[in-house]
């Protein structure tokens, strides 16, 4: 059984994990399917590995989520499966602590495709979306390219699985050091 957990120990302790991202067919975890992932390796704070990849999900992409992401299904055509990713996600994710902006929606993606293919093990996860709701003020929402705009981040093309995970790397560091008075809250996390 694949299980998957929220990290409870401060954040600024947390200096080795992996960044993930998910694109999608749609935004129901119970019955869409990835399209894309992008996984970041961090090492002491510092991006050492990036792995990114279409999958074929099975069925055709929606209009509407190709419209958002710029996938099509000629793109994943020749990707991966399901079953064929799964070992890819499994060695860079089970029994790692993984960092994502709305992480609850990706987690349990990799979750159902992971249990789906037979894997068992824990994963840890940090929400960007969580914490920057608590700590960061002063911005007309709390969407990746939003706050990604706000703290000067270059996020490279948004929408794809691997350039999300860098920009949620740095998002997450903005997280843990928050220094700027006027763009964080004093509440506490």
């Amino acid at each position: 059984m694949l299980r998957t957990v929220r990290y409870t120990s401060p954040l600024k302790e947390l200096s080795d994990y992996i960044v993930f991202d998910t694109e999608t067919t749609g935004v129901d975890p119970e019955t869409d399917r990835i399209i894309e992932v992008g996984l970041v390796e961090v090492k002491n704070n510092v991006i050492v590995d990036k792995f990114g990849s279409f999958v074929y999900p099975g069925r055709p992409i929606p209009a509407s989520a190709s419209k958002v992401n710029h996938i099509y299904d000629r793109d994943v055509a020749e990707a991966p499966s399901y079953l064929q990713i799964a070992p890819v996600l499994a060695e860079w994710l089970i029994g790692k602590t993984v960092v994502a902006h709305n992480a609850q929606f990706d987690v349990k993606l990799v979750k159902i495709l992971l249990s789906e293919a037979g894997y068992s093990g824990t994963i840890k996860y940090v929400d960007t979306l969580f914490y920057s709701r608590r700590i960061i003020s002063g911005v007309k929402n709390y969407k990746l390219q939003t706050l990604a705009e706000h703290f000067h981040i270059d996020s490279g093309e948004a929408h794809r699985a691997v350039d999300d995970a860098v920009t949620c790397h740095y998002l997450f560091q903005k997280c843990k050091e928050p220094t700027d008075s006027e763009s964080f809250s004093q509440k506490p996390i």
